[in-house]
């Protein structure tokens, strides 16, 4: 599987006293494989920004790298047991996090690769948020 796919992105994010924040992004992108690693481009236009997010995703049976450019820019990282800082672009500036991931596992099937991991984030050393986040890759069907 290469060129034009299927990107669906599900999860959740639990904060301390709130009610899990569903996530669901369902785009079409580019997918590459090489040495290894599997490669995912995409675009979104997000709600009330002018600039598309420009995402790549990079990951293998046990790292996942997202890096966002565009609207906000962030470079989140996640490996089991691994501790790694980012800095998370917001409107009113750069807030500095630590992601701590739980989980990294990847299945493929011969028309299908999935992608999850489940992870925290750390702001000054105090857990802000618990996620869970699954990346399926299917080949772009035109309807």
């Amino acid at each position: 599987m290469t060129g034009d796919v299927r990107i669906r992105i599900t999860g959740e994010h639990r904060q301390e006293g709130e009610a899990k924040e569903p996530v669901q992004t369902d785009v079409r992108g580019k997918y590459y494989s090489r040495n290894g690693w599997h490669f995912l481009l995409f675009a979104e236009n997000r709600e009330g920004e002018h600039t598309p997010v420009k995402t790549t995703v990079k990951f293998n049976d046990a790292e996942i790298e997202v890096i966002r450019r565009g609207g906000g820019e962030t470079r989140m990282h996640f490996a089991e047991g691994v501790a790694h800082p980012t800095l998370y672009q917001t409107p009113m500036g750069a807030l500095e996090l630590v992601v701590e991931a739980d989980h990294v596992g990847v299945s493929e099937e011969e028309q299908q690769i999935t992608a999850e991991t489940s992870y925290r984030l750390l702001a000054g050393g105090t857990k802000v948020q618990d996620s869970i986040v699954r990346i399926t890759v299917t080949p772009w069907e035109d309807a």
